[in-house]
């Protein structure tokens, strides 16, 4: 994905996530905005699934209760579907499952690669820190948006 594609996917998604049009997310959000914007959407997109997963939680046990049922070796479906159905919850709802990158900090790496990028003359270090400061920002943002795609699915 080259850099003009993927400034795109991100206006596209905040276009969907704040209810704005293009142009005002252009005007309005600025980059250290985003990832309080993304962190918060995803919370709220995994409490959604949280309760999605509560609410099969609730009707699978007003059926199994209903039905009875025993699997082949004898075992209750009503506890191996809870068992699976609680495990889940618990996945989705594990927040300490942060990405690696949790100890960056986006607004740090971004301003220090603006003013490094607007300086008139840089030196061979400066130009080294230019790229490695493009490349965590891309690989943070990239990580975002995966978060969200795994929401979304």
């Amino acid at each position: 994905m080259d850099g003009e594609e993927f400034f795109r996917e991100i206006v596209l998604k905040l276009v969907d996530i704040k209810g704005m049009s293009k142009r005002e997310v252009l005007e309005q959000i600025y980059p250290d905005e985003l990832k309080t914007i993304f962190k918060q959407y995803a919370q709220q997109q995994q409490l959604k699934e949280i309760k999605r997963y509560e609410a099969y939680l609730w009707n699978m046990r007003a059926v199994a209760a209903g039905m009875g049922g025993e699997s082949k070796s004898g075992e209750s479906l009503y506890e191996i579907y809870s068992k699976e159905l609680i495990n889940t919850i618990k996945k989705i709802s594990d927040v300490e499952a942060e990405s690696k990158d949790s100890n960056f900090d986006v607004n740090a790496a971004y301003y220090e690669y603006e003013r490094l990028k607007n300086k008139d003359s840089l030196s061979t270090e400066e130009e080294q820190r230019i790229n490695e400061l493009k490349q965590q920002l891309d690989e943070h943002i990239n990580s975002e948006i995966n978060k969200l795609k795994s929401i979304q699915q």
